[in-house]
């Protein structure tokens, strides 16, 4: 009887996570769109602008950096020893990309390990290159962030973030070589995999951090073009709006509870954004960025598929 029991705990646990998820994201949206309600005077009498040839530029450039982002990862599957053509490359990340919209975090990464093997790249090698980017992915997003601190113009709360600095020094250390390896191997060994041996140099590592730092900055361009196309904002805030969209990434990709971030995503962007805008027109954007992204990666794959 007590076995039958201990049987169920799996499933209630998965069961309360899939209630938490919905209510998080349940309560975000209800926030956001009560939000619009009380707003929706003011957003229908609005005199919207909307300049369609930013709005086309930011779709595009943000397909140019999904693209960037895709090669990027093949590339530290080549340093890895990985030996996948771009156009496969393309097609298996943009592929395993959709998984992200399923709930768990984990299945984007399941989906590039699985289509690499089925390619002849080894497990180990692939587990490797999706754990590296995951923790540069966060690294740079933050390091980006902070840099864009310098131009923010609403200083009142920044002071809340000095203690975020300190994560710079533990981030570096994070990313060093031996350090990666020994929890991905401790990560392997739990999962029953072999371990890997990794010839993985500290300065290729850093240059993948920086390059990283170039794609959170291309990618925030985005969300910048994506805002002027509807409210006009000054060149200037244009790090600011980078240092926001790397943040609420950062934030997106941590949040285990939501899939891609549902919710969490729009709620983070919305809330510094009316630093800048009010709430109501902060929301409208963050929404917006959601309905881009989603059809971004639809066509994404479509693109790649034809490759």
């Amino acid at each position: 009887m007590l076995i039958g029991k201990e049987r169920n705990i799996p499933g209630k646990r998965q069961l309360y996570k899939r209630v938490l998820q919905v209510l998080v994201i349940g309560i975000v949206f209800l926030f956001l769109a009560r939000n619009l309600y009380q707003n929706w005077g003011k957003i229908s009498t609005y005199d919207w602008k909307i300049n369609y040839y930013w709005l086309i530029f930011s779709f595009g450039l943000m397909l140019v950096s999904s693209f960037l982002l895709a090669l990027s990862w093949n590339l530290i599957l080549r340093v890895l020893g990985g030996s996948l053509t771009h156009r496969k490359a393309l097609k298996i990340f943009f592929l395993a990309e959709l998984g992200k919209y399923i709930p768990g975090r984990v299945w984007s990464m399941v989906g590039k390990i699985y289509l690499c093997k089925q390619e002849g790249i080894p497990v180990g090698k692939t587990s490797a290159c999706v754990v590296i980017q995951a923790v540069i992915q966060n690294v740079s997003g933050v390091l980006v962030f902070l840099f864009s601190l310098v131009f923010w113009t609403n200083t009142e709360w920044i002071g809340n973030f000095y203690p975020v600095f300190f994560l710079i020094p533990a981030g570096l250390v994070v990313l060093h070589p031996a350090i990666m390896i020994k929890g991905l191997n401790f990560t392997l060994k739990k999962l029953k995999k072999n371990p890997v041996e990794l010839d993985l140099k500290y300065r290729d590592i850093l240059g993948i951090l920086l390059l990283w730092c170039g794609l959170w900055f291309l990618s925030g361009m985005v969300y910048y073009f994506l805002i002027i196309s509807l409210h006009p904002l000054p060149l200037a805030y244009s790090p600011i709006m980078v240092g926001i969209y790397s943040i609420s990434g950062v934030v997106a990709f941590l949040s285990f509870l939501t899939p891609s971030g549902l919710g969490v995503m729009e709620g983070m962007l919305a809330f510094l954004l009316s630093f800048y805008f009010p709430l109501y027109i902060a929301t409208l954007i963050a929404l917006l960025l959601r309905v881009w992204r989603i059809a971004n990666d639809l066509i994404c794959v479509a693109i790649s598929s034809r490759l």
